[in-house]
């Protein structure tokens, strides 16, 4: 029977002591299904294990109107001028989608490399 507790000594020693303050602060780690095993042998020692608190239903969500947007005032359109100003795009150093297909692409058959 000593050797297997002087065998249980370092980091497994620690995980149980951090298991039984973890027990201590939230008993209801006890009622989970996968500890019916240590729950079991504590009632066999004579334990008290005590119930398993309720949790708290969630209060029901009560729906709340979303405000309905007020309608803008519509503002007067702008007078359009008679005549169409035109703008012209500065189109310096653009390729055009057409000139793209007149570009060497390189050799297919080599691989691509840092240089």
């Amino acid at each position: 029977y000593q050797r297997r507790v002087r065998g249980m000594e370092g980091k497994q020693l620690d995980q149980l002591r951090l298991f039984i303050s973890a027990c201590k602060m939230n008993p209801d780690i006890l009622h989970e299904p996968k500890l019916d095993f240590f729950k079991d042998y504590l009632i066999s020692m004579g334990a008290t294990v005590p119930a398993k608190k309720q949790e708290p239903k969630p209060e029901p969500k009560i729906p709340t109107p979303e405000p309905t947007p007020e309608p803008m005032e519509e503002e007067e359109p702008e007078e359009e001028s008679s005549e169409e100003e035109e703008i012209e795009l500065d189109n310096t150093g653009v390729i055009s989608g057409e000139d793209l297909m007149d570009l060497p692409m390189g050799d297919s058959e080599e691989s691509p490399s840092e240089e």
